[in-house]
């Protein structure tokens, strides 16, 4: 009986959103006929009701959708909140009646599993009702709820989910960063750039991210600040940030500044943005004394990808006395090797280099750039590459463009 609990409980957790179904490969592999699934759904046995629930959810058969609502009404929670969260397949006006039901389930984790269904059916009308459930007394159901409204794109939500950003839940404030960031509402801004002062960094993470996607130049002193303190989780996100909220000049300037993980920063931000005026300042930054401001500076000048740079990269991959400045280096030479081609074009090119390395850092840059054109080359990567480093970059950099850990 306990190993039938435990079964239940583990699966449940899966249904609720902390390992997306979107991660496996194929999700019609396996599954067995609809009429032996409908069979299963009145076994006595809740984990075999379970089992064929879960099943349906990857069935591309069309009656799966009419079996799931039946299952949603279920007397099992576990069955009822992996029916609901399957409910996401259909748009029928049954379907989607269904899945307004669900929000009405006593139990918490079925109320989550239907806000997640709203997002994965793009149910535009659901907006009341997703807002509604920004209210619920349980912060799982308030984040499935504010993910929804960030899938569903209603920027009317933003009012409601400004006031997220200080819930006592960090998870919640996450997922409301997050969601701010996608709506594009730029009062946000002011209210996720003192979140930037909490001491959780997977949250300032995903504060930094939102910044960067709104893209506003307010923003850029306290992104700054946090490119200074040269924290080793923070530090990969920042030039992609400062590339967004920054000016050529200001970026420039930054080239100057006394502290080395700003210049580091700004080097790979210069790249980045594509500052060409500033290509002079980043050949000399390739002299500094600290490595990871020659890193970037190496790394930017990948990203601007000037044939007349050519030479000078190859000095350094050979010469220099850091092996992660030599990497980037490497892995700029051979961005430059297709003249034309955007920097997400030649990154993609990268992924099929016979370097790990130079594959593990192309992954992860393209994860950081949102290059979303080159996402299915990075599942391919993440599911075959010989290398585990590269198979284990690609799979975050797929994560980081699909929103799969917010």
């Amino acid at each position: 009986m306990l190993y039938r609990v435990a079964v239940v409980t583990v699966a449940l957790f899966v249904t609720a959103g902390c390992q997306p179904a979107e991660r496996t490969a194929d999700r019609t592999s396996n599954v067995p006929d609809v009429p032996t699934l409908a069979r299963q759904l009145t076994h006595p046995d809740t984990v075999v009701r379970f089992a064929a629930a879960s099943a349906l959810r990857r069935s591309a058969d069309a009656a799966a959708a009419t079996l799931l609502i039946a299952a949603s009404r279920d007397e099992a929670t576990a069955v009822r909140a992996v029916a609901c969260a399957g409910l996401g397949i259909g748009r029928d006006a049954a379907t989607t009646a269904a899945r307004h039901a669900c929000l009405d389930d006593p139990d918490p984790s079925v109320r989550a599993a239907a806000l997640k269904a709203m997002a994965a059916a793009g149910d535009r009308d659901a907006g009341a009702a997703v807002r509604a459930s920004l209210q619920d007394p349980d912060a799982g159901v308030v984040r499935s709820a504010v993910i929804a409204t960030g899938r569903l794109g209603d920027r009317g939500a933003v009012p409601e989910l400004l006031p997220l950003l200080d819930h006592p839940v960090s998870g919640v404030r996450t997922a409301a960063a997050w969601a701010l960031g996608v709506l594009g509402d730029r009062t946000a801004v002011a209210p996720l750039v003192r979140g930037l002062g909490r001491d959780d960094v997977a949250e300032r993470v995903v504060l930094l991210n939102a910044l960067g996607r709104l893209g506003d130049p307010t923003a850029a002193s306290a992104v700054v600040q946090v490119a200074a303190q040269g924290h080793p989780t923070l530090a990969p996100a920042v030039p992609f940030v400062l590339a967004r909220v920054t000016t050529v000049a200001v970026r420039g300037a930054l080239l100057d500044d006394r502290r080395p993980a700003v210049r580091a920063a700004a080097a790979l931000a210069v790249g980045i943005a594509g500052d060409e005026p500033t290509h002079s300042r980043l050949l000399a930054a390739l002299g500094d004394p600290t490595p990871a401001v020659r890193e970037h500076a190496a790394l930017g000048l990948g990203f601007l990808g000037l044939p007349a740079d050519v030479d000078r990269l190859r000095t350094v991959a050979s010469g220099d006395p850091e092996p992660v400045v030599r990497d980037a280096a490497v892995v700029s030479l051979v961005m430059g090797g297709s003249p034309g081609a955007t920097a997400a074009g030649r990154l993609h090119e990268a992924l099929a280099r016979p370097d790990p390395s130079v594959r593990m850092r192309a992954a992860e840059l393209l994860g950081w750039l949102g290059a979303s054109d080159f996402l299915d080359a990075l599942r391919a990567v993440a599911a075959h590459d010989v290398s585990d480093k590269v198979r284990g970059a690609a799979r975050l950099a797929v994560d980081r463009m699909t929103d799969a850990d917010v």
